[in-house]
């Protein structure tokens, strides 16, 4: 039995989904759908790896950074003593979960860590003149902000 997730609707409460996903993981094809861009060992491992290089002294860093519904580009840094692989896996989980729109959780070492951002990008829309255009705006590891254009 395989299931495909395209179809939810986008509004899909979190229990449905979850409910959704509790199937698909008891007949075994939950990774082909959530994760189809290869060998799920193999990213575990790639994954492995970069959380020991961005582990120093037991104390890992970890970047959240996007959008949310009401357009506000952010982005949030903190650090994890003691992070192990499931626990990073679960927070990053959780994170995408409960994501108003568009987000990315990656690791870096504690001493890279950048500042907490955010920048409310329908008001600059406003504020200029353009308030049907808003644009999507990327974070930089240097601590810039990058336009990607306009939708």
């Amino acid at each position: 039995m395989t299931f495909d997730i395209g179809w939810l609707p986008r509004h899909t409460p979190r229990d449905q989904y979850e409910q959704l996903r509790k199937v698909m993981r008891s007949n075994g094809d939950f990774h082909r759908y959530v994760q189809p861009t290869g060998d799920r060992l193999a990213e575990r491992a790639a994954l492995a790896a970069e959380l020991s290089d961005c582990t120093v002294n037991g104390v890992t860093g970890i970047v959240e950074s996007g959008r949310d519904c009401d357009c506000v580009q952010y982005t949030h840094s903190a650090t994890r003593t003691g992070l192990t692989l499931i626990a990073f896996e679960r927070e990053r989980d959780s994170i995408y979960s409960w994501a108003d729109g568009p987000c990315y959780v990656s690791l870096c070492r504690p001493d890279e860590l950048p500042g907490n951002h955010s920048r409310d990008l329908a008001l600059e829309a406003f504020e200029d003149g353009h308030a049907h255009i808003v644009s999507e705006v990327r974070f930089d590891e240097d601590g810039s902000f990058t336009d990607s254009g306009g939708y």
